[in-house]
């Protein structure tokens, strides 16, 4: 019946199957047909007839089981989902019943989306373009004041004309148009076929897929369809509509965007269509990725924290002298029998220089004073503290000792024996009650007050010195009320000039238990094996801690893990859900143009937005959290802990990283099943 004009569509013994071979369905038999460019055709039949599958095939949304499609001269039997999806989209315009406007985007965002798909990817000015003609077909279709709201403001017959808009943007050679008025009032309906009436006449080929007969008499060209066969194909005078100008718009003026602005609306527009599924049901997306937050905060928690602790231990063994190896006799050994005695110990004149001399090269050595308890006397007030003894300066820097008032013990105080003492802050507070009278005399109180020591000592001291407050969380809780004085002046009050305890200062680059055991040996070597030494290496104290700390740090992070496994199981879980609720999208996608390639694109996509939004909420909530733990642990221990903002870059990364890596895992399979969704299928689900 068209034999004298160009045929856009050819069709020869087509059939197609739903199912197998025994068990499936023959929807269409032997069909054939050719539609010549610029018909305008209705295909009618009662349901069941085969119709709707003819336009599944016609639309290249199903490929037939036997026979030959041809559209515009190519076989679509030899073409590929890639290739399928470019003729889709640049060849055939879609009007469906339903409309299938997407509910998320603007009506101009949705004229816009065959754009979307368009091989090779549109230049700037090609958008531009396409931006002004999708204001263009709104405004000639009456409904240019609706592009900016959302479908779901617009009745039905304007949602129909920007479906139609939808189809013409990229003006394609066919509009496939199914039940176009079915869900439309009987004005709107004509309406409807006044566009296309007006479209046929402007040289577009109009295929209508109708079971309305007022639908089919407008027409040219009615083909029947019973039980799967064409049972009639007879050409008819249609229904001229007039001239309705409907299409009559006086082109808008095109607004040109800057490359840059193009740019970033091309990368970008991606993430915001994902950014905008995900919003759209907030509450289920908040619990879905509460187990990946979880996850996510617990490994930033332990990692900073852990972290952090470990500068704390450093610092607090730092400060208590943590470089210092002490070495000596070993008392609970020579109590428990065999050995001769008890050591009285290295000369602190005479013995010790040599033992200074043996190992300068490796590190300092100084003697260590018996500490004693003592009764402190000052205009009538007592205070019990110890007394330690100074055999140099280094001493005082070696334990983390800081100066709050007055001056240090000088060298040659050391040395001579003088008089003087620095006391630790509680000891001032203590020996000093708000009563006594040197506060009101002394300006500089403390400084030069008397004490007079009764015990084993039996002296007088001057106090030249006060101690800044020093934690004492791995130290003796009285180190506060510590009295210092030269252990040349401790050892001329008792009478005391040996020590059975040292204290070895590594050089750097000495590893510490090797210094300790050669100090340790010569010690037995200079006894003659009568005496057994023991050393204590606060490195080897730190390093147990540390690797406690790591291991702790470890199996949170483990923990922190599964959770993340977990989320991202449930995350997997509700993508699946999500895909299943949106077939129908999809399948409106695919009829628009869109290849597997991007269906995949945009379903990992949000899974990856997903994770990535609820690893940032974790590592931010992890961060909050750890700047809380660590602002109430300054503000209970502020001379140990100091103030200061907890970040660990490698935790940050770690965490975000693992949330990220987990949207790519466990987005994948469930962008691929919708991939591999039947476009066909798809738009019929329910």
């Amino acid at each position: 019946m068209t034999a004298d004009k160009e045929h856009i569509i050819e069709i020869s013994d087509l059939s197609f199957r739903y199912g197998d071979e025994v068990n499936g369905f023959l929807a269409l038999r032997d069909i054939n047909l050719t539609i010549a460019k610029g018909e305008y055709v209705a295909i009618m039949g009662p349901s069941g007839s085969g119709k709707s599958t003819l336009m599944n095939l016609l639309g290249t949304l199903a490929t037939a089981s036997s026979g030959t499609l041809r559209l515009s001269g190519e076989h679509i039997e030899d073409l590929n989902e890639e290739k399928l999806a470019s003729h889709r989209n640049r060849s055939i315009g879609f009007v469906f019943q339903q409309f299938h406007l997407l509910p998320r985007l603007t009506i101009l965002e949705n004229v816009l989306l065959p754009l979307t798909y368009r091989q090779p990817v549109p230049t700037t000015a090609e958008i531009d373009e396409a931006r002004a003609k999708a204001i263009d077909l709104l405004k000639s279709l009456k409904i240019g004041e609706q592009a900016y709201k959302l479908p779901a403001l617009l009745s039905g017959g304007q949602k129909q004309r920007a479906a139609i808009a939808r189809a013409l943007l990229l003006d394609p050679d066919i509009i496939l148009a199914d039940e176009p008025t079915g869900a439309l009032d009987s004005k709107t309906a004509q309406d409807v076929l006044n566009i296309l009436v007006e479209l046929n006449k402007r040289g577009k080929t109009i295929i209508v897929i109708t079971h309305d007969p007022e639908v089919t008499r407008v027409a040219r060209r009615r083909i029947e369809l019973r039980d799967g066969r064409v049972v009639g194909d007879t050409s008819q005078p249609g229904i001229d509509s007039g001239s309705t100008h409907l299409l009559d718009q006086p082109p808008s003026p095109i607004s040109r965007t800057s490359r840059i602005k193009a740019w970033l609306q091309r990368r970008l527009s991606p993430s915001r269509d994902a950014w905008q599924a995900l919003t759209s049901s907030r509450l289920r997306t908040a619990l879905t990725s509460l187990g990946l937050i979880i996850g996510v905060s617990s490994i930033i928690i332990m990692l900073t924290l852990g972290t952090a602790a470990q500068q704390v231990i450093i610092n607090i063994f730092n400060q208590a002298g943590a470089d210092r190896i002490y070495v000596g006799l070993d008392y609970r050994k020579v109590r428990s029998g065999g050995f001769a005695g008890f050591w009285q110990g290295l000369d602190v004149d005479n013995d010790f220089p040599e033992l200074q001399n043996t190992f300068s090269e490796y590190g300092r050595i100084v003697p260590l004073g018996n500490n004693s308890s003592q009764k402190f006397y000052a205009a009538g007030n007592q205070f019990d503290a110890r007394v330690q003894p100074l055999y140099s300066l280094n001493e005082f820097f070696d334990e983390g000792l800081k100066l709050d008032r007055g001056r240090l013990i000088s060298p040659r105080e050391l040395q001579s024996g003088a008089r003087v003492a620095l006391v630790g802050s509680e000891f001032a507070e203590g020996m000093f009650p708000p009563q006594y009278p040197g506060r009101l005399t002394n300006p500089r109180f403390p400084l030069g007050e008397i004490l007079s020591i009764r015990g084993k000592l039996f002296t007088h001291v001057t106090i030249v010195g006060v101690l800044k407050k020093r934690d004492t969380t791995f130290d003796a809780k009285e180190a506060n009320s510590d009295v210092y004085i030269p252990m040349s002046t401790y050892n001329q009050y008792t009478g005391t000039r040996h020590t059975t305890w040292l204290a070895v200062v590594p050089k750097e680059g000495v590893k510490h238990s090797w210094i300790a055991d050669s100090v340790k040996n010569y010690l037995q070597l200079r006894t003659g094996n009568k005496y057994p030494f023991r050393a204590s290496v606060p490195e080897e104290q730190i390093s147990r801690i540390m690797l406690f700390i790591k291991v702790f740090q470890g199996l949170t992070a483990l923990i922190g893990g599964l959770c993340i496994l977990v989320g991202g199981i449930g995350i997997m879980n509700i993508m699946l859900v999500t895909i299943a609720e949106r077939v129908r999208e999809i399948g409106l996608r695919k009829a628009l143009g869109a290849p597997p390639a991007a269906i995949t694109r945009q379903f990992l996509l949000e899974c990856i937005m997903l994770c990535a939004v609820s690893g940032l909420v974790g590592t931010i909530g992890g961060l909050g959290f750890c700047n809380l733990v660590g602002y109430l642990s300054h503000m209970a221990m502020p001379d140990t802990i100091p103030s200061q903002f907890l970040f660990y870059p490698a935790g940050v990364a770690f965490g975000l990283g693992t949330a990220i890596l987990c949207g790519v895992a466990f987005g994948m399979m469930p962008a691929l099943k919708a991939a591999r969704l039947d476009p066909s299928e798809a738009l019929r689900s329910e």
